[in-house]
């Protein structure tokens, strides 16, 4: 999960600098940041999911 957390603390920064990517992460994610914590949980889970096995995917 450790790379979950990473990601959301990319966005987050995004979103605090006014960076272009604010308003995409914005419209696609949610504009609370509990709903894009949310967001990337759905999406984590349903990968996970899709690839299947017992032990969860982490980048290396």
């Amino acid at each position: 999960m450790r790379f979950l957390e990473r990601l959301h603390e990319r966005n987050e920064y995004y979103i605090a600098s006014h960076h272009p990517l604010r308003e995409t992460i914005l419209n696609q994610t949610g504009v609370r940041e509990s709903l894009r914590m949310q967001f990337l949980n759905r999406v984590w889970n349903a990968a996970n999911r899709l690839l299947g096995g017992s032990d969860p995917w982490e980048p290396t």
